[in-house]
C-alpha cells in the first residue's frame, strides 16, 4: 500500500483518505447534542431540525445548505462519549463556560405548527353538513 509522509514523521495511507465520506467537525457532534438537550428533542428530531432552522445550523457551524450529521451518527457519538468516560467532563466544561459568560440555558420546546383537518366541531359551533 503505498504511504506519504508528513511533517510529524508519521505515514498516512493515500488508501484511505479516498475511503469513505469526509468527517465531521467534533464542534458539531458536540454542538448538536446541546440542541437536543435544550429543546427536548430526539436525534431523528435534532437531525430534521438541522434541516430546518437556520439558528441551529449556525451554531453548529454549518454552512447553510451543508449536509449534518444524521441521527445514527449522533447516538454513535455520544455512545463513545459515554464508554470513554467523556460525557460528563465535557457538559461540566460546557456548563462552567455558561455560567463564567452568566448565560442562563433554560430548556424549550419546538412546537410544529403544522395544520390538519377534523372531522369534530369546537363545542358550541354549529356543523357546516353542504
Amino acid at each position: 500500500m503505498a504511504t506519504n509522509g508528513s511533517p510529524t514523521g508519521r505515514t498516512h495511507s493515500i488508501r484511505k483518505k479516498q475511503r469513505g465520506l469526509k468527517a465531521y467537525h467534533p464542534m458539531i457532534l458536540l454542538k448538536m447534542p446541546l440542541i437536543s438537550v435544550w429543546f427536548k428533542l430526539s436525534d431523528v428530531r435534532t437531525e430534521e431540525s438541522m434541516k430546518d432552522s437556520i439558528r441551529f445550523t449556525t451554531f453548529c457551524g454549518l454552512d447553510i445548505g451543508a449536509i449534518a450529521p444524521d441521527h445514527s451518527i449522533l447516538s454513535l457519538f455520544r455512545s463513545e462519549l459515554i464508554a470513554q468516560n467523556r460525557s460528563q467532563p465535557i457538559m461540566d466544561e460546557v456548563n462552567r463556560q455558561w455560567e463564567k459568560k452568566k448565560v442562563i440555558i433554560q430548556e424549550t420546546v419546538v412546537v410544529d405548527p403544522s395544520m390538519t383537518t377534523s372531522p369534530i366541531s369546537p363545542k358550541g359551533k354549529p356543523k357546516n353538513r353542504n
